[in-house]
């Protein structure tokens, strides 16, 4: 029996090796492209992280190596967890869970992650409002107004002092119409460089609405003056009226300006001026509803009226 004690135990490693090379073979191995942020779990109420839980990258294996062609990292759940911990630096081991039964996680980089507890504080901060995507061609955004000023956020105290404001994250789309809509809006908390505070929080309960009124988008177009006169003199003529601007430039919706050619000054009424020569009046211009004067043009015209006598 001894004689053979080699040659046994030769088999027993070739049927090992061969064992593995069957199982290398039935599972395919794959590294997921996305990052996977971690998230604290069963974090106490009065309590609050003061770092970001940061990424990790995993290593999966599976049967089928057709599932690896959908997965992204929602189909992960990375978490630390939280439960009893208290206030102070922990370095805790990182978990993970995959959603689909016939993937697993054969490697988590890193596996662990350093983090600080602090308790939780509140304060008031002002918030604002950011758009983002875009509307179809010939739209814009007029005004917005949000139903809340300022909002209540949670964060840590070393976190806290680094708060500058909050902003209302206003998605735009093409299939929004013109009219005033109303939504609710995600909030972020921002320091004052402008970047996310990822461990600032305002409560879940509160809820801002947006409202958002979407009208054509505003263009410019230069129109000429014609002052309006009413009345006649009583001692002459009008021989010659001039308008100084002669032209202005005006804003408003495509399809009003398209409307029109020139626009009329408040009437001047001819029986108010007396004697001969060159008379100045200055009268404002009557503007359509939805058109306005462009920046920096003249609220009142001049106008030069020029009467001779018969």
């Amino acid at each position: 029996m001894l004689k053979d004690f080699p040659v046994k135990i030769f088999a027993l490693f070739l049927a090992a090796l061969f064992w593995f090379f069957v199982v290398t073979l039935e599972n395919d191995y794959f590294k997921l492209s996305e990052s996977v942020p971690v998230r604290p779990f069963n974090l106490g109420e009065q309590l609050a992280l003061v770092n970001d839980l940061g990424t990790v990258s995993l290593t999966l294996r599976a049967s089928n190596p057709d599932v690896f062609r959908t997965l992204s990292a929602d189909d992960f759940d990375v978490y630390v967890d939280l439960d009893s911990q208290g206030v102070g630096e922990k370095d805790l081991e990182i978990l993970v869970r995959s959603k689909k039964p016939e993937v697993s996680v054969v490697r988590t980089e890193p596996a662990r992650v350093t983090l600080v507890i602090e308790p939780v504080q509140t304060t008031q901060t002002a918030l604002s409002y950011r758009l983002s995507g875009e509307l179809r061609k010939g739209l814009a955004v007029e005004s917005v107004s949000l139903s809340s000023q300022f909002v209540t956020v949670r964060a840590a105290e070393s976190v806290l002092k680094n708060i500058d404001h909050a902003e209302a994250d206003l998605k735009l789309s093409e299939q929004m119409g013109g009219g005033t809509i109303s939504k609710d809006v995600e909030i972020v908390v921002l320091d004052s460089q402008g970047f996310p505070l990822s461990q600032a929080f305002v409560d879940k309960d509160v809820k801002v609405t947006a409202n958002v009124t979407i009208s054509e988008e505003k263009r410019e177009q230069d129109v000429g003056i014609k002052a309006d006169l009413t009345g006649s003199v009583s001692d002459g003529f009008v021989k010659s009226v001039r308008t100084t601007p002669s032209v202005v430039a005006v804003e408003g919706s495509g399809k009003l300006l398209q409307k029109i050619e020139t626009l009329e000054t408040e009437p001047v009424d001819l029986a108010d001026l007396s004697g001969v020569g060159v008379q100045i009046q200055k009268r404002k211009l009557i503007l359509p509803e939805g058109v306005s004067l462009k920046s920096g043009e003249p609220e009142l015209i001049e106008i030069e009226i020029t009467i001779e006598a018969y």
